[in-house]
């Protein structure tokens, strides 16, 4: 209580540098209520405060060239599932199949001159460093071979796993952009929730700890998901950090980007 609302203790007659003061003395006495509270109260807030994740995809690809290509075969569409092996792109590699013929004849015809050197030294009708010469750029040849060979086979590209188109940026006949994707996939029967926690609820939790994670947009269809990493870094800012946990029983609508909130369970640190 200030001075102001304790009449038996005010003075009959107050200055108005006294009244300054007896202001400054309310404020500072409030301010020192606050920072009691804050104290006794700031870290069991924090610790209510739900746990927030989003569901993410544990293996995802953007697939591009190194090159400009025409794009020839592109069968999914977005959202449609494929098995791993599946042509996902099919390119028009006229150029590059005609420019592996011609290598593999350049090959033919240095193995040739390389084992003519060769025959021509033994009867030492040859110098020696025509030799290495020859068995140099047979080396060369075969250098440039499996160059184009490489090349040719980005002609297709096969999915790494099961899973569904996310986004297509390119149609057939179109060419695509050297180094920007053309293609984004997602596996979509492998999930993980990625979570931020607070630095104090970080020292709690480790991996192996279960987690119900409810769905904002489905809540009653719960989550059930063991975390499998915990952050070793903590953002000295907002004083938070990552935790990761690997999706084991959810429901068959779950796709990846779905938010929801977190609870853990289980023993903790």
């Amino acid at each position: 209580m200030c001075a102001d609302e304790m009449p038996l203790l005010r003075p009959a007659r107050r200055t108005r540098a006294g009244s300054q003061r007896s202001s400054a003395v309310c404020v500072a006495i409030a301010w020192t209520l606050v920072a009691a509270l804050a104290v006794s109260g700031g870290a069991a807030l924090a610790d209510d405060l739900p746990v927030r994740g989003v569901v993410k995809a544990v293996n995802k690809a953007a697939l591009s060239t190194d090159i400009a290509m025409r794009v020839l075969r592109l069968p999914y569409r977005e959202g449609q599932r494929f098995k791993a092996g599946d042509v996902l792109a099919a390119f028009d590699c006229r150029r590059q199949e005609a420019e592996l013929e011609a290598a593999r004849g350049a090959l033919r015809e240095a193995e040739l001159n390389a084992a003519s050197s060769l025959s021509l030294d033994r009867r030492k009708a040859i110098g020696r460093f025509d030799v290495e010469i020859a068995q140099a750029r047979l080396d060369r040849v075969r250098g440039e071979l499996k160059g184009l060979e490489a090349r040719v086979d980005d002609c297709t590209i096969a999915a790494p796993f099961n899973g569904r188109v996310a986004e297509r940026a390119v149609q057939v006949r179109e060419f695509t952009t050297a180094q920007r994707p053309f293609l984004g996939i997602i596996e979509d029967d492998n999930y993980e929730i990625e979570l931020i926690v607070s630095s104090a609820a970080m020292t709690r939790i480790s991996v192996g700890q279960p987690i119900m994670f409810r769905l904002d947009d489905m809540p009653d269809a719960p989550v059930h998901a063991v975390v499998t990493l915990v952050a070793a870094v903590v953002d000295p800012i907002s004083k938070t950090g990552k935790i990761v946990a690997a999706v084991r029983a959810s429901p068959p609508e779950l796709v990846a980007g779905m938010s929801g909130t977190a609870s853990f369970g289980g023993s903790q640190k």
